[in-house]
């Protein structure tokens, strides 16, 4: 599956396009469902191994922080990080939006 990983936080945003395994975006949708179910725990979004992707890891407070690296691998080499907060009542349309996207492409 290909997709736009995008991220923007502050004074800073990146956007890298990548293709996902779909091995990869079960990884990660198992995580994010484990994370709402019981509102603790973390997923993560790599892609091949590499170190582009994204940590949701959310806290005894429900807060979910989000870090995002981005890496350009030409010469010279690029590396973007972000983090940002949100709250634990984004999983479900986060979740939903992944699901929907899976069965579109095949991957589910």
């Amino acid at each position: 599956m290909q997709f736009m990983l995008t991220a923007s936080s502050r004074g800073f945003s990146g956007e890298l396009s990548q293709s996902l395994e779909p091995s990869e975006l079960h990884q990660l949708l198992v995580g994010l469902r484990e994370m709402h179910r019981t509102l603790q725990g973390s997923a993560e979004l790599r892609t091949h191994g590499e170190a582009d992707g994204a940590t949701l890891t959310i806290d005894r407070l429900g807060r979910v922080k989000v870090d995002v690296t981005m890496v350009h691998y030409s010469d010279p080499v690029h590396r973007l990080q972000i983090s940002f907060f949100s709250d634990q009542s984004c999983l479900p349309a986060f979740i939903q939006e992944l699901e929907a996207a899976a069965a579109s492409s095949g991957c589910s």
